[in-house]
């Protein structure tokens, strides 16, 4: 590896701990009360340094953004094994986004739990753009019958509000109850509806 290369990859190396360093003290602070030098204090260097990665604490909310955006598109590119039903592989799709949430726990937190000036566009363009990632899947992945007739923008809109809910609800108090074991109750919502019989074991094929 050349040297420059090597600068490359170290300047990108400190940018991605600044970022996580930044989520962190946003969510410690709140987005507007954070400073610069606070941001700098959480990530281990001055704040003139800092300038030399980032112009702006509003420059690294949008770079958190963007990450978490590019991780989101990430999870959704993974390739599925064979011969899964198609409730299986959203299972296995929605525990993937939880390992990613427990993973960028502060950075989700920051974005969907402060309700600072750059939150509401940002989520707005995050939800909207999970809902297109989903469409995609259950266009790949589900048959005309596992959708009972609905077309895939819908049911991924669904699917994508309601796990919203829960997942906010994980943000706020995490500690009681991992968001994975609430999974089965959206699945069934989503596959049965509110009257249908409860069917929580994933083995079991669509039927």
């Amino acid at each position: 590896m050349s040297a420059a290369a090597r600068r490359a990859r170290e300047f990108a190396r400190t940018r991605k701990d600044i970022l996580e360093a930044a989520a962190r003290a946003f969510v410690r602070s709140g987005f507007k009360a954070a400073t610069m030098q606070d941001i700098a204090k959480e990530a281990g260097y001055t704040a003139a340094s800092l300038y030399s990665y980032f112009t702006s604490k509003e420059e690294i909310f949008a770079e958190l953004h963007q990450m978490l955006l590019a991780e989101i598109g990430e999870v959704f590119a993974q390739p599925m094994p064979e011969g899964l039903s198609f409730r299986q592989k959203l299972e296995l799709l929605m525990r993937r986004e939880i390992d990613l949430a427990e993973q960028r726990f502060e950075t989700y937190a920051m974005l969907l739990l402060d309700a600072n000036h750059a939150g509401t566009s940002c989520r707005a363009a995050g939800f909207r753009r999970r809902i297109e990632l989903l469409t995609e899947f259950i266009e790949k992945h589900a048959t005309p019958e596992d959708l009972g007739g609905h077309d895939p923008e819908t049911v991924a809109i669904a699917v994508v509000g309601m796990g919203h809910g829960f997942f906010v609800e994980w943000l706020r108090d995490p500690e009681p109850r991992r968001l994975g074991e609430r999974l089965p109750q959206v699945l069934d919502l989503v596959f049965y509806g509110l009257r249908g019989q409860a069917r929580t074991n994933a083995s079991e094929p669509n039927g």
